[in-house]
């Protein structure tokens, strides 16, 4: 029962971070550094909980730089498109991550997908072809944002296959911590690079997107997969969508048309079944 708390937890938390995102006064990429900023010396205290070889394995730094540059990207993209859409539409399009990359580990290792993951992939794509659509009848800026938060997602399938290759190497506590620290001098790079304000007048959106967000959202997931099934992790980020409806009607005042609503309920059950789908040999 503690772990489904915390895969609930983490999923209302991470769905809440686009909110926070949308209320900055900083730019889309500042917005991005500062939650990892912010989030870096909250989360190193962490690395304590594990003994002294889990902290930093020998071996690993290599690949741990390169998952936080992918990270960043991801990040960056995902904050840009945030900015543009409605915070339903961004943790949807934004967790696509959990349909390809088992599509990806299948075709790496040279499995045929099974009718599951693909009747699951032909409902993401007309679930995400309702949204974008949509997006481009009511405003093209919207619509921008819809892409960028899919292709946001893709990277982020990059980011499990750079994590994936970290398993049984690298604590999961420890890589993710060092991952967060390593992805915050590449947003900075950005930031600077795109000419967006750096520093806000008001601090508390961001350091609640790095605390929310980052800390409690990413770290309970973090701590919870391993521990459930794949299947209870997945089906918590079906969470998500529903607290981003909440605060879409509540805080933004978003009335959803039928279309944003078969879309989102397209995409969500694409998501449940690239979760519940065996693998196929």
């Amino acid at each position: 029962m503690p772990w489904i708390v915390a895969v609930v937890g983490a999923n209302v938390a991470l769905a809440l971070g686009p909110w926070f995102i949308q209320l900055a006064e900083t730019g889309p990429l500042a917005s991005a550094f500062w939650r990892v900023a912010i989030a870096s010396p909250l989360l190193l205290p962490a690395l304590l909980l594990l003994p002294r070889e889990q902290r930093l394995p020998r071996g690993a730094i290599g690949p741990l730089l390169i998952a936080g540059q992918v990270f960043a990207a991801s990040l960056a993209i995902y904050c840009a498109g945030i900015v543009r859409t409605t915070v339903t539409n961004a943790v949807l399009l934004g967790n696509c991550a959990v349909l390809f990359f088992p599509l990806y580990a299948m075709l790496a290792e040279r499995v045929r997908p099974g009718r599951a993951q693909i009747a699951a992939l032909v409902l993401a794509c007309l679930g995400a072809a309702l949204l974008l659509g949509r997006s481009v009848q009511l405003d093209a800026a919207r619509s921008l944002g819809d892409l960028l938060c899919l292709v946001a997602g893709i990277v982020y399938t990059a980011f499990f296959v750079v994590t994936a290759r970290l398993a049984g190497r690298v604590a999961p506590l420890a890589a993710f911590v060092w991952m967060t620290v390593a992805s915050a001098p590449p947003l900075l790079v950005f930031t600077v690079l795109s000419g967006e304000p750096l520093i806000a007048r008001d601090w508390g959106p961001l350091i609640a997107s790095a605390a929310v967000a980052q800390v409690i959202g990413q770290g309970l997931l973090v701590l919870t997969v391993g521990r459930l099934s794949p299947v209870a992790v997945g089906a918590g980020l079906l969470i998500q969508p529903v607290v981003g409806a909440v605060i879409d009607v509540a805080a933004n005042g978003y009335r959803p048309a039928l279309a944003d609503a078969a879309g989102a309920v397209l995409v969500a059950v694409a998501v449940l079944m690239a979760t519940l789908a065996p693998t196929r040999r």
